[in-house]
Order: structure tokens, then C-alpha cells, then sequence
């Protein structure tokens, strides 16, 4: 069983479906759940009117990622690449190319 109680075992049901192996259904199961959690977040803060910038946008971000993390649906490199990148695209810590913003 893979990741973390439940969470294993909704993995190993999904495996026949998608070729056999409990590690793409955890990344299906992974996407899927980061795409509906910010989905979520996004519509409620549109809501409450809420604007979001992108520094706003990667932290709200954080808590999906670090929920697939958690329960071992995707590998934690995974996980550190996607927030590494994320942070470069949202911090620009090399510049701005020129732009101010």
C-alpha cells in the first residue's frame, strides 16, 4: 500500500483502471486534486472579492501541493520541482527582463 492509510488504498482501487500501477493513478489522483483545490480557493476568494497577485497565487498553491505530498500520491522531488518553479515564475529572483511591475 502506498501513501498514507485511505489515501494508499484510494490509489490501489484506481490502479486497474489506468494500466496496473498505484504510482500513475497516485499522479492522476494528484492532479486531479490540485486542480479541484485551487479551483476551489480561487472561487471562493473570488467571492470575497479577494485580489490575487502572484506571490498571493503561490502560496495558495502551497496547500494543494503539500497535501499531495503528504499523503504520498506523487514523490517529494516532484512536489519540490513544481515549488521551485513556481517560485521562480512568482518571485523572479533573477529580474524581471526589463519590466517594471
Amino acid at each position: 500500500m502506498s501513501g498514507l492509510g485511505v489515501f494508499g488504498i484510494i490509489a490501489d482501487a484506481l490502479a486497474p483502471f489506468v494500466g496496473g500501477s498505484s504510482v500513475i493513478a497516485g499522479f492522476i489522483l494528484g492532479l486531479v486534486t490540485i486542480l479541484m483545490l485551487t479551483f476551489a480557493f480561487l472561487l471562493l476568494l473570488t467571492i470575497h472579492d479577494v485580489k490575487l497577485d502572484s506571490k498571493s497565487f503561490f502560496i495558495l498553491m502551497l496547500f494543494p501541493l503539500g497535501f499531495v505530498g503528504l499523503v504520498q500520491w506523487w514523490d517529494s522531488w516532484v512536489v519540490f520541482l513544481i515549488v521551485f518553479v513556481a517560485a521562480v515564475i512568482a518571485f523572479k529572483p533573477l529580474g524581471g527582463g526589463g519590466r517594471d511591475e
